[in-house]
């Protein structure tokens, strides 16, 4: 414990910190540049595309399609159902043709009810050759959103409808960095409010619910009744966030009114406005009378819940920054590493020659938290791998959480186990077929899996079992490596080596979703719904949508386990 204090001590008061600092800006020395603007400016320069902020938003500009463009593909898409066989081929010449700009609408051609429309929608994606442009555009709006250039909110906003939908994120991200820089938000960014295009609608009401200006409920009240239903899902979100009760009918309405993956993202909105009190009725896919239930659960609850629920704690909660961290146990001949990318792909940090980290978690104040499993040792660490505190385990530490009260919890092989900052023991859990992933609820129970796959739930105090969960054919179980993760919705989100998927289950145990992931060791998932993973043998981790299709994978060095984005 002495040893933390004196290292805070240090950074905080230190004189010869504070010289130096002084020294480095007398004589020229600049700061360390963000990890991410190197990153985008290193991109842009590969490409001949100048870094200053003007280059870089004209940049975007040349990608961004004229309201002529977007109105001629979109119904060029149409034309991929017409009756002439030849009129449908050059259709599909065409939009290949077209390039990225023109994923937006095959995209949303996916689900028409036109099945040749669907279908040639499908061959289009496929046969769409490799571009670099996506990471171009995500290295042009990096430096946008750091130099502000004139005209950046209507740049950014005048490119969304052309964009593909994997860089919407960054969009946001650098429409809302550019806005909290002004005192009130930008006339552009109202004025996309009433956009013709619903992308427009959905980022303006995204960025302006980041906000959280004095005059949001008169802004995005209009919007719940919008056409789009993104549109009504970002008023929702945002309004709900700032206190306004009225917008929790409209979240409950897209349980069944909008496309799957949003219903699930307002469905995991509502659980977190319900804490633990949300009904048990969950959606599970696409089944229309099943969508149906879940609504009417949510309606019943409303109506006898509605007056108690207290919508503060939302506001306390900030947006995810976009940055995944990994633990690769074996990255090179020098041991492992924990790093982290950001949107982009770009490295921000990286902690090296660590043995065997196996769990990772993100600290405030730029530290980290990490089970070394090959060193039998839980460390905390600056990003540059400076241990500030360190706990000798007992044996193999699988898995690591700092706790809210300072404490932290370990699990070996053999034992589940918390410990103070003075390394004294809170209690100790063991199991017989021994432990493979643990994890703190907010209420404060434990819930821990088992080599069999065995998910167990104990109170605080990690002495009495609250229940015991066999998941459904649980003979392919979790064997050499698995991790739980308890979700909003009451269910459980496991990853099964053994069995090479990722699986959604219910207290009973019921499989309500899973998706095939070659030696799952570790599962999480997003608030958009998604589900990222690590696949140990295949030295990657992936996003996977609802349906279970890839949306991204990033390829890695070594072999994974924990992953997070935050």
């Amino acid at each position: 414990m002495r040893g933390i204090v004196r290292c805070h001590a240090v950074t905080l008061f230190s004189p010869a910190i504070l010289l130096l600092s002084f020294l480095a800006t007398a004589f020229g020395e600049s700061p360390a540049q963000d990890p991410e603007i190197a990153h985008a400016e290193r991109t842009l320069r590969a490409a001949g595309v100048a870094t200053d902020g003007p280059a870089a938003l004209a940049f975007i500009r040349t990608h961004t399609l004229s309201e002529d463009d977007m109105e001629n593909l979109g119904r060029t898409v149409r034309l991929l159902g017409s009756s002439d066989y030849h009129e449908r081929e050059k259709a599909s010449r065409t939009l290949v043709g077209v390039g990225r700009a023109a994923l937006p609408y095959l995209r949303s051609a996916l689900t028409d009810s036109d099945p040749e429309i669907a279908r040639r929608a499908r061959r289009c994606i496929a046969d769409m050759p490799f571009s670099p442009i996506p990471s171009l555009l995500t290295a042009a709006a990096e430096v946008v959103k750091d130099r502000h250039p004139p005209g950046a909110t209507a740049g950014l906003l005048a490119s969304l409808p052309a964009l593909d939908d994997t860089l919407e994120e960054v969009w946001f991200d650098a429409l809302f960095a550019i806005s909290t820089r002004e005192d009130r938000p930008d006339p552009d960014l109202l004025a996309a409010l009433t956009d013709k295009w619903a992308i427009r609608r959905v980022a303006a009401a995204h960025v302006l619910g980041r906000m959280a200006t004095s005059d949001l409920g008169r802004r995005l009240t209009p919007l719940l009744t919008d056409t789009d239903s993104r549109v009504r899902y970002e008023a929702a979100a945002a309004l709900v966030r700032s206190g306004e009760k009225k917008a929790v009918p409209v979240l409950i309405a897209l349980v069944t009114d909008a496309p799957f993956p949003l219903a699930c993202q307002a469905e995991t909105l509502l659980y977190q406005i319900a804490k633990d009190q949300g009904p048990a009725t969950a959606l599970s896919n696409e089944d229309v009378p099943a969508r149906r239930a879940c609504r009417t659960a949510w309606v019943t609850w409303w109506r006898t819940q509605g007056d108690r629920v207290d919508l503060t704690p939302l506001k306390r909660q900030e947006p995810p920054h976009g940055r995944t961290v990994v633990c690769e146990y074996d990255s090179s001949e020098q041991g492992g590493r924990v790093w982290e990318w950001g949107r982009g792909g770009e490295r921000r940090w990286e902690i090296a020659r660590l043995e065997g980290p196996n769990d990772v978690q993100v600290l405030p104040g730029g530290r980290v938290l990490i089970a070394e499993r090959n060193a039998n040792r839980v460390t905390e660490r600056d990003h540059q791998g400076k241990i500030l505190w360190q706990h000798r385990a007992s044996g193999n530490p699988i898995a690591c959480q700092r706790l809210p009260n300072g404490n932290t919890l370990v699990a070996t092989f053999s034992e589940l186990y918390e410990v103070d900052r003075e390394q004294q023991r809170v209690f100790t859990h063991t199991q017989r077929t021994g432990f493979r992933h643990a994890v703190t609820l907010p209420n404060g129970h434990i819930v821990f899996i088992t080599g069999s796959g065995l998910v167990v739930e104990l109170d605080a105090a990690g002495k009495r079992e609250i229940r015991s969960i066999r998941p459904a054919d649980h003979a392919k179980g979790a064997k050499h490596w698995a991790s739980v993760e308890p979700l909003p919705n009451g269910r459980y989100l496991l990853a099964l080596g053994g069995a090479n998927r990722v699986i959604e289950i219910d207290t009973a145990g019921k499989i309500h979703w899973q998706c095939s992931v070659p030696s799952a060791v570790f599962a999480t998932r997003l608030p958009n719904g998604h589900t990222l993973a690590a696949s140990f043998e295949g030295r990657y981790v992936i996003e996977i949508d609802r349906a279970g299709k890839e949306v991204r994978k990033q390829s890695l060095r070594g072999r994974p386990f924990a992953v997070r984005r935050y």
